[in-house]
C-alpha cells in the first residue's frame, strides 16, 4: 500500500447504518495510516440519482405496507434467482457508472458497506476489470444473498455465527474476519451519563427513556410515547426524530412545554443521547444495535423490520440485551417492569456489554489495511 493510498467506501444512501460504518472504518483509517486518502461514493445519490430515491422509497413502502411479503423476498435463494434475469441490465447500468467512478478515483482498495454495492461491484472483480482488492463489511447479524460471491476479498462480519453462515454458504474461512459491526470512535470516547444529562438539558436523577426510529425517524413513536409517558410519568423522554419533520413537528405541538419530553430532530448527538439513557425503544438496525451495545444500552424492539431487523433482533434477545414488543399499549407496562427492576436492568446492561465490541472499527481498519498490503506495497501504520 502505498504512502498516499486511496480506500473507497461504497455504500447505499446517507444517512444510513451503511454510511455511519463507513465513516466509523474512515475515522479509524485517519488514525491508523493517516497518510492514506479516503474517499466514497454513495449509490444512490452518485450512481443511481434517479433511480435510487425511487427504489428507497419503495423498499420503505414495501416493508411497511406489506412485511409478510418483505419477509419473504428478503434472502430468498429461489427468488433472488428468478429475479437476476430483470436485475442484471440495471446492474450492469449502475457498474458501468460506478466504474467510472473508481476509474477516476484510482483506488487501492475499495469497502463496500452495502450488499447492493458489493453485488455490482463482485462481476467486474471476477472478471479483473476491478483491479483493487474488493471488502465487503456486513452491519447485520445474517447475511443476504447479495453478499455472497468468490470474487469478494474479505468479509468483515459481526460475530462468529455470521462468519459460519458465509462458510456454509462456499465463502473460504481466510477470507472472512470477525470484527463486528463499525461503531464510530464517537461511541467509546462518549461522555458519562451525568456529563450527558447535563448536556441534553435533562434531570440527572429520573429515568430517560430514549426512543428512535433510525435516520427516516421510521414507527410509530407518537404511540409508543404516550404509553410511555401514561405508564411512567416520573420518567423522561429523549425523542430523536431523524429525518422524520412531520413527526417532529407532531411532537413539538403536543408536548410543548412539557419538560419531561425533549425533542431532537436529525441530529449527530447521538453518542451522548445513548450515554444520558437508561433503555432505548427503537429498530434494531445492525449500526443502532451496536451503537447501544458499545454504551450498554438495553433495547426495547417494536415490530422489527421483516429481513435484517428480525436476524437482528434473535441475536439480540437471545443475548439478554434486548425485549420484543409487538402491542404500541404495552410499552408502558414493559418499561415500567424494566426500570422499576434494578436487577433486571443490570443484567441486561452486562448483556448489551457482552456483545459489543469497542475496538470494531480499528479491527476492521486493520483487517482492510492488511488487505490491502498483501495486494501492493504496504503503508505505515502506528
Amino acid at each position: 500500500m502505498t504512502s498516499a493510498a486511496r480506500v473507497v467506501f461504497v455504500y447505499g444512501e446517507k444517512p444510513s447504518g451503511h454510511s455511519a460504518a463507513a465513516a466509523a472504518l474512515r475515522e479509524e483509517l485517519k488514525r491508523l495510516a493517516p497518510q492514506a486518502r479516503a474517499c466514497e461514493i454513495s449509490l444512490a445519490s452518485e450512481v443511481a440519482p434517479v433511480v435510487g430515491p425511487v427504489i428507497s422509497a419503495a423498499y420503505l413502502r414495501l416493508i411497511q405496507m406489506t412485511p409478510r411479503l418483505w419477509n419473504y423476498l428478503y434472502d430468498n435463494r429461489s427468488v433472488a434467482s428468478a429475479l437476476k434475469e430483470i436485475r442484471e441490465p440495471l446492474s450492469a447500468l449502475h457498474r458501468r457508472r460506478l466504474r467510472r467512478a473508481l476509474a477516476a478515483l484510482e483506488p487501492d482498495l475499495v469497502v463496500c458497506t452495502h450488499a447492493l454495492a458489493c453485488a455490482v461491484l463482485e462481476t467486474d472483480r471476477g472478471q479483473g476489470l476491478l483491479r483493487a482488492p474488493l471488502a465487503g463489511v456486513l452491519t447485520d447479524y445474517g447475511v443476504h444473498e447479495y453478499w455472497v460471491s468468490a470474487h469478494v476479498d474479505l468479509y468483515l462480519v459481526p460475530a462468529e455465527p455470521v462468519r459460519q453462515e458465509l462458510l456454509r454458504r462456499g465463502i473460504a474461512p481466510e477470507r472472512v474476519a470477525v470484527t463486528g459491526i463499525p461503531v464510530h470512535p464517537r461511541f467509546r470516547d462518549r461522555p458519562d451519563r451525568a456529563q450527558a444529562r447535563r448536556s441534553l438539558r435533562l434531570d440527572p436523577a429520573a429515568p430517560v427513556v430514549l426512543f428512535e426510529g433510525g435516520s427516516k425517524g421510521i414507527g410509530p413513536i407518537e404511540e409508543l410515547l404516550e404509553s410511555a409517558r401514561k405508564a411512567l410519568p416520573e420518567a423522561q423522554a429523549l425523542v430523536v426524530c431523524g429525518r422524520n419533520e412531520d413527526l417532529y413537528a407532531a411532537l413539538k405541538r403536543r408536548y410543548a412545554g412539557d419538560r419531561r419530553v425533549r425533542l431532537l430532530a436529525f441530529t449527530l448527538r447521538m453518542p451522548e443521547c445513548f450515554a444520558a439513557a437508561d433503555v432505548l425503544v427503537g429498530k434494531p438496525g445492525g449500526i443502532t444495535a451496536s451503537e447501544a451495545a458499545a454504551c450498554g444500552l438495553p433495547l426495547v424492539i417494536f415490530q422489527p423490520l421483516p429481513g435484517q431487523e428480525h436476524k437482528n433482533c434473535d441475536f439480540l434477545t437471545r443475548a439478554g440485551a434486548a425485549v420484543r414488543l409487538e402491542d404500541p399499549a404495552r410499552l408502558g407496562a414493559t418499561l415500567r417492569a424494566l426500570l422499576r427492576s434494578p436487577k433486571r436492568l443490570a443484567a441486561m446492561q452486562s448483556a448489551a456489554r457482552r456483545t459489543a465490541r469497542l475496538d470494531s472499527a480499528e479491527t476492521g481498519c486493520r483487517e482492510l489495511l492488511g488487505l490491502a498490503e498483501r495486494n501492493c506495497r504496504p503503508a505505515k501504520m502506528l
